[in-house]
């Protein structure tokens, strides 16, 4: 069997940056994958393609980006 493989960048290229205002005022911004982007990884895997997403950010920095 062939192996199918796609390699993608995770910042900038499958995430956006949403800035976020908290009640008190604070900005911060979050790495957010857009729905249309996390539909077109799932359908990838479903068609047999492995998927690897590289970066060169902490793994703590990334636990909110699948939200």
């Amino acid at each position: 069997m062939k192996t199918r493989n796609l390699f993608f960048d995770f910042d900038g290229t499958l995430t956006v940056i949403e800035n976020i205002v908290t009640s008190d005022g604070k900005q911060t911004a979050k790495p957010i994958i857009p729905q249309e982007n996390f539909d077109a990884l799932l359908e990838a895997k479903e068609r047999g393609y492995q998927l690897f997403l590289c970066t060169g950010r902490a793994k703590g920095s990334l636990k909110n980006a699948f939200v």
